[in-house]
């Protein structure tokens, strides 16, 4: 079994709590992309109903720092992969403290100029994203500080902000796959 990055599960795993909280207003999975990238926020292929509605997730902070290597947080054997136990076993070597950044950009199509209801929505998305988040991380994810994209002072589809958040995560040993013997004696007289 292989063992993933940790943003890219954490990234999944959010994917997935929209999924699964889908119908929950104003934002579902329905209107709203999670991704993953430096390229992420320039694009617009990526955009949820409304030309916005998206989360992305960008592994560094603007000038492209990552955050810090740090002892293990965890130390000692750690088992993974299908079945009772796992059928693979590591250990932690060391923790990276990574430096994202999250931008959630949304909007309200009922009344795109209305700056109450854009930043009503926004925060929406925000706080259904650190849902997400800790359902997750939990005390493996730390927030920080947010700033909102305020030019151009125009922005008929929305508004974004941005969070810096600090995601701990294990850098693991290589791999050791564990065999589970079958009974060695049997009480039959051959």
């Amino acid at each position: 079994m292989a063992i993933n990055s940790g943003v890219v599960a954490l990234v999944a795993s959010v994917q997935a709590y929209f999924t699964v909280t889908a119908g929950t207003p104003p934002v579902t999975t329905k209107t709203c992309d999670v991704s993953l990238g430096w390229k992420q926020p320039t694009k617009q292929i990526n955009q949820g109903v409304g030309r916005a509605n998206r989360v992305v997730f960008i592994p560094s902070d603007p000038g492209g720092k990552g955050g810090k290597i740090v002892g293990a947080h965890q130390p000692g054997p750690r088992r993974f992969g299908p079945g009772v136990g796992g059928d693979t076993a590591t250990r932690a070597l060391y923790t990276w403290e990574r430096q994202l950044v999250v931008s959630v950009w949304a909007v309200d199509g009922s009344d795109p100029h209305n700056e109450a209801k854009q930043i009503e929505a926004v925060e929406d998305l925000f706080e259904l994203t650190i849902r997400a988040v800790h359902y997750y991380a939990f005390n493996n994810a730390q927030w920080g500080d947010v700033d909102w994209t305020t030019s151009p002072v125009e922005h008929s589809f929305g508004r974004e902000l941005r969070a810096k958040l600090t995601f701990r995560h294990p850098m693991f040993d290589a791999e050791t796959g564990i065999a589970y013997p079958a009974k060695a004696i049997t009480k039959d007289l051959l």
